[in-house]
Order: structure tokens, then C-alpha cells, then sequence
């Protein structure tokens, strides 16, 4: 999986070198999208006015009331940012995969949309290549925007919308159809909603970059990694899958909840509760299985389990039965224990410090309560809480 992640991150910084070096060194000029344009080709200038192309990281593509509101881009773009006027149509601006890979880089100030409407724009990818968003310098994807990645055909291209130098999502929504959404570089996703419905999505940031967002995975991947903080609310259901630490050290979310799989790779610590929300979990936490050897495949390192932190002031109730190996720290707030099968916190013990511990169900490894100060009274450990 570690593999996989890295071979991915390191496709998409290729894709963004590439890309960025073929764009027509003929830069058009701002324009605005025609009201009766003859055709949805972006490259067409007879659709704006002036009679020229947005394409040049100074440009500005502005759009209002038009009788064609479905754009196709089927050469690769790149534009300081896209405008939406007041009263504007609601617009689906599309990225369309052909003998290569296609890209709207949006590199200035982002996406500003005054519309009062939402304005959508779309990845997908065909059997051969991929279509591509790519927020670059400290370019928002502003706020009523919709991105959305679908996915191509079996071993086919994708749709991605990606994020990279100081670049922010600002508060849009994004959602993975089975594309991919990463966020590498001083990127944020600020407090966009992000959503992954398709068992091949993956969305990839820091703990840092995750910020206020709201992250939902019903199917597909969630991978969060690194130090930082961050208030993000993360959920899992069904078939998604949050990975804690796949692509480095540790990480730290504001909240958990759901009943779909949270996984903490090896040796790592996942830290949770820094929003300080009440919420409750119900799905499993687990381990990485094991850590494929550097010299044969199938081979196995011993197994070195993960670890779970409560911080923050809200309380965590966890409802189902955990795997995770080594150790449960309550560092602040309340640890619920609330399972009816297995393990509330997997077979290892459990620390609390200034935290609180309580519940009605099972713990199998050893509590230890560490009580400061040489008084009782006041202290912050506890048991059997409801």
C-alpha cells in the first residue's frame, strides 16, 4: 500500500511537469464566455469576447449568462482564475481526456464564483489517459463550486483534482467517484466537504493540509499522514477506509465517526479529538497487517501494531470491536467503551493521564489510571461513565 501511495504522489508530480511544460507558449488574454457562443470549445475563440482564448497564467476567464453552459477542454488550459458574475448560469466546465493526458491549471487567484448558484466542474478519465484540475501558487477553489472525479474504464485513465504549493480548497466540495484528489506540497483543503463514493477513490494530504475539513468516505480510501494539527471531522462508512500513517509519521484528526475501517499502519500513533466534538464510532480500528520485506516478496517482518490517542476536550465512543495492538493513551477528554464483542481498545493496554475513561464495555488489556498531584480530589481519571 506504502508502495502504491508514493508510485501515485510521484505520477501525478510527472503528470504536473509535463503538462505544465507543453501549454501553448501563444497566451490568448482575459476574455468572457460568449451569451450565444457557437460551439462548448473552450479553444475556440469565436465563443469569447474579445475573439481570443484564456490561456496564460496571467488570463481571466469570466462567465455570465450563456446559451451553452456545458465546456468542453480538450486541450490543455491554463488561466490566473475563473470568474463567475452575479446572475451567472450554472456552468459545467469539463476537462476531456484525448490521446494524453488534459489539464485545467489554475494558477492565480482561484475561482471566484458571485453566481449565487453552484458552477461544477468535472475529471474523468478514458482507456488511455486522464483529465486533470490543477490548483498551483495559492490559487482557492473558491466556494458553490462542485468538483467532481469520476472514474475511466478498468485499467484506464481517471479524473483527479489536485492541489499543490500553497494552493487551498477553500469551501468547495469535491467528490471521488473512483478519480483521485491529493494535496501535496503547503496545500490546504481549508474547509472544503470532500466526499469518496468509489471503491478506487483515494484522497491523500497531511494531517496539516486536512485544516477544518469535512472528510466522508462511503467507499474508497482516506490516507492522512504526518504531523501538524487540524480540525478536520472525519468520516468512514460501509466500505471506506481511512489509513492513518501510510505515507509518513503518525497523524492527527479532529474527530472520527462512522461504522466503515480506520487502519493504522505500523509503529504509528493516531491521534483523535483535537475539534473537541462528542461522536460516536462503530466500525473497527485496526493494524496494518504486516510490513513486506525488503528482499522477498510475500516476506514478513515481524508484526508492530498502531496506537490510539484521545485528545481534545469532546468526547470519543467506540462501539465496536478493535484489533489495534499496541495501546490506547487518554490524554484529554472522555474515552466511551462501548463494544458488546471483542475489545473497546484491541488486545493492549490502556493509559489514561489527564483524560477520562468510562463505559459499559470490554477492555482486554491492562488500565492504568495516572493520577497527578498528590491529591484525589480533583482528579481527572474515572471509570464505568455512561
Amino acid at each position: 500500500m506504502i508502495a502504491a501511495v508514493k508510485s501515485l504522489i510521484l505520477f501525478c508530480a510527472i503528470i504536473l511537469t509535463l503538462v505544465l511544460g507543453a501549454l501553448n507558449a501563444v497566451y490568448g488574454g482575459s476574455a468572457t464566455w460568449n451569451a450565444n457562443p457557437v460551439d462548448s470549445d473552450w479553444s475556440n475563440p469565436a465563443n469569447w469576447t474579445p475573439a481570443t482564448v484564456p490561456n496564460g497564467p496571467n488570463d481571466i476567464a469570466t462567465f455570465g449568462v450563456s446559451s451553452i453552459t456545458g465546456i468542453s477542454i480538450n486541450a490543455s488550459i491554463e488561466v490566473n482564475s475563473i470568474i463567475f458574475s452575479p446572475g451567472a448560469s450554472a456552468f459545467t466546465i469539463t476537462p476531456s481526456p484525448a490521446n494524453g493526458a488534459i489539464v485545467l491549471t489554475i494558477s492565480g487567484a482561484g475561482i471566484t464564483n458571485s453566481s449565487e448558484i453552484t458552477q461544477n466542474f468535472v475529471t474523468y478519465g478514458d482507456e488511455d489517459s486522464s483529465s486533470f484540475i490543477f490548483f498551483t501558487n495559492s490559487a482557492t477553489a473558491g466556494s458553490g463550486t462542485l468538483f467532481t472525479c469520476n472514474p475511466g474504464p478498468s485499467l484506464g485513465g481517471n479524473g483527479q483534482v489536485n492541489f499543490y504549493d500553497t494552493a487551498t480548497a477553500g469551501d468547495a466540495t469535491i467528490v471521488s467517484n473512483g478519480g483521485w484528489i491529493f494535496f501535496t506540497d503547503d496545500s490546504t483543503a481549508a474547509d472544503a466537504t470532500i466526499f469518496v463514493n468509489g471503491d478506487d477513490g483515494h484522497v491523500i494530504l497531511r494531517s496539516v493540509a486536512a485544516n477544518n475539513a469535512t472528510l466522508v468516505a462511503k467507499s474508497g480510501q482516506i490516507l492522512i499522514s504526518g504531523a501538524g494539527s487540524n480540525t478536520a471531522r472525519v468520516q468512514v462508512y460501509d466500505r471506506g477506509v481511512l489509513y492513518i500513517g501510510e505515507i509518513g509519521p503518525g497523524a492527527l484528526v479532529g474527530s472520527i465517526e462512522g461504522d466503515g475501517e480506520i487502519i493504522i499502519s505500523i509503529g504509528e500513533t493516531f491521534r483523535v479529538g483535537s475539534n473537541n466534538l462528542n461522536t460516536v464510532f462503530s466500525g473497527v480500528i485496526r493494524d496494518t497487517l504486516h510490513l513486506e520485506s525488503s528482499y522477498a516478496v510475500r516476506q514478513t517482518q515481524p508484526e508492530i501494531g498502531g496506537t490510539l490517542a484521545k485528545v481534545g476536550t469532546g468526547k470519543l465512543r467506540l462501539t465496536g470491536a478493535n484489533t489495534y495492538s499496541i495501546g490506547t493513551n487518554v490524554k484529554a477528554g472522555t474515552l466511551v467503551v462501548a463494544n458488546t464483542q471483542g475489545s473497546g481498545t484491541g488486545p493492549g493496554p490502556v493509559k489514561v493521564t489527564t483524560g477520562r475513561l468510562g463505559g459499559n464495555g470490554v477492555i482486554a488489556g491492562e488500565t492504568k489510571m495516572c493520577l497527578r498531584g498528590p491529591k484525589v480530589h480533583g482528579r481527572s481519571a474515572w471509570m464505568n461513565a455512561p
